[in-house]
């Protein structure tokens, strides 16, 4: 099942359910426009006098239950511990995450308080008006530093899959086409020296990583919706970056430029 298939179904067959699941009587529910590779069909629900919500449907099989409910369960024990999260919204059921079946296909359905701001893109990577951007570097590292220290303490109910799970080397060369030879050779090699390391933090290795798990995700979103391989403009970036070794996601190299951010010509299967 696609995306198109989801948004297609929602409003005759899932949204109702949802909306009697999780109280929503009376919001407006409004879709929110899909991202590249976005794994979920996600809307915005709304009613006056009361906290905007986020509605997300999970329809991909690549996720069981048990992933779900480890997310959504680690979620609420940042929320309640002081972490700067949006909360999870119980249903009326009291559970945090409800599962809907329709024409045998099984859907994952959370929700959740909507964040308050705007994402860093929406005001063209600017930070407050008078304020430099390096206060925002600094307060997402206090962020984060604040969900480690209170991730130590969390003893998970269910587990979601370990990194190495997903990530390794039969799985990479499986999903990525052998005309992506060379990047798959770097990321097998990303893949042996983070197996050896501990998990205390080197950034631009680390760095690395995300955008090993960028590729992952684009390849397999292509794949789950039966699409052709191909890389776009900006997954070309991203693969330039790591088979050139070019630190930083190439902030400070000439192949980032300013007019075209993240972007490098289209690469050709």
């Amino acid at each position: 099942m696609t995306y198109n298939d989801v948004v297609s179904l929602g409003d005759a067959h899932l949204l109702p359910v949802v909306t009697e699941l999780f109280g929503l009587e009376g919001y407006e529910i409004q879709l929110i426009p899909a991202h590249d590779g976005g794994r979920n069909v996600v809307y915005t629900c709304e009613k006056e006098g009361t906290d905007a919500k986020i509605l997300r449907i999970a329809f991909l099989p690549d996720r069981n239950r048990e992933d779900f409910l480890a997310e959504v369960e680690y979620i609420r024990y940042l929320f309640e511990h002081g972490g700067s999260v949006s909360d999870v919204v119980c249903s009326r059921k009291g559970n945090l995450l409800e599962e809907i079946t329709y024409q045998n296909h099984t859907f994952y359905i959370c929700l959740f308080k909507k964040a308050k701001g705007k994402l860093l893109v929406e005001n063209n990577y600017r930070y407050r008006e008078g304020v430099p951007l390096s206060e925002y570097f600094y307060n997402c590292g206090k962020t984060l530093g604040k969900l480690h220290h209170i991730s130590k303490e969390y003893t998970p109910v269910h587990r979601r899959y370990s990194f190495f799970d997903k990530y390794n080397a039969e799985y990479i060369n499986k999903l990525i086409p052998d005309s992506f030879s060379l990047i798959k050779k770097k990321l097998v090699e990303l893949l042996n020296t983070l197996e050896g390391l501990d998990t205390n933090s080197q950034l631009p290795l680390f760095i690395q990583v995300c955008d090993m798990e960028n590729i992952v995700d684009y390849f397999e979103v292509m794949q789950n919706s039966g699409e052709e391989p191909r890389s776009d403009e900006v997954m070309s970036y991203i693969i330039k970056c790591l088979e050139d070794d070019i630190p930083y996601k190439g902030f400070f190299h000439d192949i980032y430029l300013f007019e075209e951010p993240f972007e490098y010509e289209e690469r050709n299967i």
